[in-house]
């Protein structure tokens, strides 16, 4: 299921399916391409996955807000701002220029200390780590970006961002991170 492949000229572009496991906890899973949310749209649709789930339990209609604009309209506003009859507008050029000056020194690649040699042939294909604190470290990583006012995705990429710069063997990490563009709510 996590490996869903889309064809963007048929529908669905989404995937989603339900696991039970023989202990009986349920897992929801979705798998969407990029072209129909973002960031954004899957927290709300998040939020409204749980909104739904927490009526069922109580065998209530779930009752879901009126959103005031969809991802549609923020695609269709992108669109008009970055572009003027199939031409790039100024905005976006200097948005380009301006991150292409910002990375041009940005190495290509980082070598680190890892236990097995890197493909050659990029695939694209990750994995992830994951990690559960116990509550009590939990709370104290919580209270140490509240006493710095500092949000967890920020104190976390700035962790991330010291790690590797501890074991790359370069001064220069860039990190991308995913950014919905959307300024306004």
């Amino acid at each position: 299921h996590h490996e869903t492949q889309f064809d963007l000229s048929k529908a669905p572009l989404i995937n989603i399916a339900v696991f039970i496991s023989t202990g009986g906890s349920i897992t929801l899973s979705v798998v969407m391409h990029h072209a129909i949310g973002d960031d954004w749209s899957t927290a709300i649709l998040g939020r409204e996955f749980l909104s739904i789930y927490q009526s069922l339990e109580k065998n209530t209609q779930p009752q879901l807000a009126e959103l005031p604009y969809s991802y549609i309209d923020f695609s269709l506003w992108q669109h008009k701002t970055l572009y003027q009859n199939g031409i790039a507008t100024e905005k976006l050029k200097a948005d380009l220029a301006f991150w292409h000056a910002e990375l041009s020194d940005a190495p290509r690649e980082i070598p680190f200390p890892i236990s097995k040699p890197s493909n050659t042939t990029s695939s694209y294909i990750g994995e992830r780590q994951f990690l559960q604190l116990p509550n009590d470290q939990a709370a104290r990583v919580r209270d140490y970006a509240k006493r710095k006012q500092v949000s967890m995705f920020e104190l976390m990429l700035a962790s991330l961002n010291t790690l590797m710069f501890k074991w790359a063997s370069t001064n220069d990490v860039v990190i991308g991170t995913v950014e919905a563009g959307r300024e306004k709510q």
